[in-house]
């Protein structure tokens, strides 16, 4: 009988995981203190009372009526609330099916946001990483822009933030016209 010799042979491959860390939600209209929303993605964070977030306008009608076909076809008649954003604390959070449905903050938002067509507001969370410093264990990443939310990262650090990983948005953001 004959010794068989068996080789095993391990490859190995580099993977880089990433995460992502905040929770969106598109705010439909807001109400004083109520933000009423939809398209929410808790896949890596869920809304919670007592949680910091970022109410952000990511779009407005900036173009208005400049839409003829002339040499003025796009042009931008007003900046409007474009790229304004505030910090606020959730008081609560009501539910449909386990969805948010509305976000209720603790006080009413300073800047003006217009949630109207063409528009775009969102609110993001705003999580606090670590105690008292933060080192990161993994790749940070965004939520890929879909029109409605993501596109952003953030979050907050108590202490030194350490960056043992990259924090990448890349692609993560407005997608580009197509190409005629």
């Amino acid at each position: 009988m004959k010794k068989a010799t068996i080789i095993l042979l391990a490859l190995t491959a580099t993977v880089r995981i990433s995460a992502q860390v905040n929770a969106y939600a598109r705010v439909t209209s807001i109400s004083s203190t109520t933000l009423n929303v939809t398209s929410v993605n808790e896949t890596y964070a869920t809304f919670s009372p007592g949680m910091q977030v970022i109410v952000m306008q990511m779009q407005d009608n900036v173009i208005g009526p400049n839409t003829a076909d002339n040499s003025s076809f796009g042009d931008l008649s007003t900046l409007a609330s474009v790229g304004m954003y505030e910090v606020s604390i959730i008081s609560s959070v009501a539910r449909s099916a386990g969805v948010p449905t509305q976000i209720i903050i603790n006080s009413p938002l300073a800047n003006t946001y217009n949630t109207g067509s063409n528009s775009s507001v969102q609110v993001i969370s705003y999580p606090v990483l670590g105690s008292n410093g933060f080192t990161t264990t993994q790749n940070i990443t965004a939520v890929p822009w879909n029109g409605s939310v993501g596109g952003v990262i953030a979050f907050k650090v108590n202490g030194t933030l350490n960056l043992a990983h990259d924090i990448n948005a890349d692609y993560a953001g407005f997608n580009g016209g197509s190409i005629n």
